[in-house]
């Protein structure tokens, strides 16, 4: 297996764990009544669950998202700029800008992106809206009345930026695809991107690295500096999984102290309530990245961990999907396992996202399984 084939791998393998981090994120359990609790009590022990699992850990999730999407934008033009070319000799020059690649990739973005982030969004707002909307249906209610809550999920702006999601940043009404907008316009913009890559090479990255630590990791700003990250890894051939072994001791250190000043300053979970506390969370996923590529990279070469192929295809539609499910199933666990017992609230808060992931995976394998029975002929 090649270096880079290696690579490939993992971010691959990737994906779906990416997804379950992104759920974790989502699922933050229930706040706690006890102002400044006692170190090593049940309810501080609670509360730092749910800080390390929902605010901490999982932080690194969809920059590697947009890593592994610059990566593999540019992976294919690579290929076709190495067989077009009579000047690069074993494929490590960059990769020539291709015009007739680039427009192929838009066209399957629209399908892989716009389309979905469009729907979606329609799909959540009707979910959102339902009960005006079934009661104008039924003749019970009024049409002006379902009109009136798509105007207060944002009207046609839930397709853009209907609320915020914290400092200078928005989402559409289905708050997690904010990740697929920005997506779309990094990958309007990759032109500029490549051509700037090429120019000023490593300088743009520093500067969208500094800017997005200025901007308390801004999602666009995020978007753009991850992905022309994973962009010039592929445009100047560069073995991302080599690399991040080279550096995971340093890395390592940095994730220990970040996430040891993290805990004991800011138990409560408003992190970047300080610039100390935005600056500890900026250096532990500028590691964090690193140190899970690597990892999972020394997992898959040793042989470790297998193929998950299977759920590899859900991934997607966990990160689309899981906001569904997630309130109902909180309140359902609620009923089974009430506030009260600090122990069985972290059980339960653990217990949520990895239900919630079950079933749209189960959700996504039962549809493959059906589809395949139903549009495929039986020979």
């Amino acid at each position: 297996m090649s270096d880079k084939d290696n690579t490939i791998n993992v971010f691959t393998w990737l994906r779906f764990p990416l997804a379950v981090a992104v759920v974790f994120i989502h699922s933050t359990g229930s706040a706690i009544s006890v102002p400044a609790p006692p170190v090593g009590s049940a309810v501080w022990g609670y509360d730092v669950l749910r800080l390390l699992f929902s605010k901490i850990i999982p932080s690194f999730a969809v920059p590697i998202f947009f890593l592994m999407s610059g990566y593999f934008f540019f992976l294919n033009m690579r290929r076709a700029s190495i067989q077009d070319s009579v000047l690069e000799t074993e494929n490590n020059g960059p990769c020539q800008w291709d015009w007739t690649s680039y427009w192929k990739k838009l066209r399957r973005r629209i399908k892989t992106l716009l389309i979905p982030y469009i729907l979606w969004n329609i799909l959540y707002a009707l979910h959102l809206s339902w009960p005006t909307l079934h009661q104008a249906l039924a003749g019970t209610g009024g049409w002006a009345d379902w009109g009136a809550r798509l105007q207060q999920l944002g009207g046609w702006r839930m397709l853009i930026d209907s609320h915020h999601i914290g400092h200078l940043s928005t989402a559409p009404v289905l708050a997690p695809l904010w990740f697929l907008r920005d997506l779309i316009v990094a990958v309007l913009a990759a032109p500029l991107l490549y051509w700037l890559i090429r120019h000023a090479r490593w300088l743009i990255i520093i500067v969208l690295g500094i800017l997005y630590a200025a901007t308390n990791r801004q999602p666009m700003v995020g978007c753009f500096f991850w992905f022309s990250v994973g962009s010039a890894c592929s445009i100047f051939n560069i073995n991302v999984s080599d690399k991040c072994n080279k550096i995971r001791v340093p890395v390592l250190l940095a994730i220990m102290a970040t996430l040891t000043a993290m805990v004991w300053l800011w138990s409560d979970g408003d992190v970047d309530k300080s610039n100390v506390g935005s600056l500890c969370k900026t250096v532990y996923i500028l590691a964090a990245v690193p140190m899970v590529i690597s990892i999972v990279d020394t997992l898959l070469r040793h042989r470790y961990v297998r193929d998950h192929a299977r759920l590899t295809r859900t991934a997607m539609f966990v990160y689309l999907s899981h906001i569904f499910f997630l309130t109902p199933v909180m309140r359902t666990m609620r009923i089974l396992i009430p506030n009260g017992n600090y122990g069985l609230m972290s059980i339960r808060y653990l217990l949520v996202p990895l239900i919630v992931v079950t079933i749209c995976a189960s959700l996504h394998i039962l549809w493959q399984t059906f589809k395949k029975r139903l549009f495929v002929p039986h020979s």
